[in-house]
């Protein structure tokens, strides 16, 4: 990936990022992590936003592989999205998945079955389905600023530490037809809102999410105030 590709912003569209001077993140991952997280709402009735981390036995099973064992696991359960990206340490490769269920049909179980029968039958060294403070069975992308918890959370993937210097560092699928009208975009006057006073509380599923628009700061793509939850460092895992 060229230099220009990388950004040290802790905004990307708009919104908070897990990113800074000392944590640079690879700008089309950011871009492939938003479009996975935002268009979800227009795909799914009950897209769930997941986070996967896993370690292949190389010599049994690649990530093509395995992308094809998750087709066959979710095609009949209203299909899934996904970004993956690459990353090394010291034992080698391991993949982080941004992971979109539809949550009607399939739960964080099921992937977590999938997972524990392909790591039982020696495909899978290791894995972790993570889970986010702010909802343990995954995040419902049906809310608005859900997504942009969704968001946040994930734009850890596109970080430029332990990525490969070259080869393919990510890959992307989504479904090919749209099966929903949209239900999750963060519209201008939704934010203007957001102006006055600084902060305002939201329900997200009963439960309630501050959001703030620093003074200082605005979207460098149009004129919108940043958001960010307040603590989202709270939701992190």
């Amino acid at each position: 990936m060229k230099k220009n590709d990388i950004t040290t912003s802790k905004t990307f569209m708009g919104l908070a990022i897990n990113c800074n001077h000392n944590l640079p993140c690879y700008i089309s991952i950011l871009s492939d992590l938003h479009n996975l997280a935002f268009t979800a709402p227009q795909v799914y009735i009950k897209p769930i936003g997941l986070h996967v981390r896993v370690r292949f036995n190389s010599k049994k099973m690649s990530p093509a592989n395995f992308s094809s064992r998750l087709n066959n696991r979710l095609k009949k359960r209203g299909g899934h999205s996904k970004v993956s990206v690459k990353e090394l340490d010291e034992s080698g490769a391991h993949y982080h998945y941004a992971l979109v269920i539809e949550g009607k049909h399939c739960t964080r179980a099921t992937i977590h079955h999938l997972l524990a029968t392909l790591q039982k039958s020696g495909y899978v060294r290791d894995y972790h389905v993570a889970s986010h403070a702010f909802d343990y069975h995954g995040i419902d992308l049906r809310y608005p600023r859900a997504c942009a918890v969704y968001f946040h959370w994930i734009s850890y993937l596109a970080k430029v530490r332990t990525k490969p210097e070259s080869g393919q560092k990510r890959s992307s699928s989504r479904p090919r037809k749209l099966k929903r009208k949209p239900t999750c975009a963060l519209k201008p006057e939704s934010l203007d809102s957001l102006k006055r006073p600084r902060t305002a509380t939201i329900q997200y599923k009963s439960k309630p999410l501050v959001l703030i628009s620093p003074s200082s700061a605005h979207n460098t793509v149009g004129q919108n105030p940043v958001i960010s939850a307040v603590d989202l460092t709270e939701f992190m895992t």
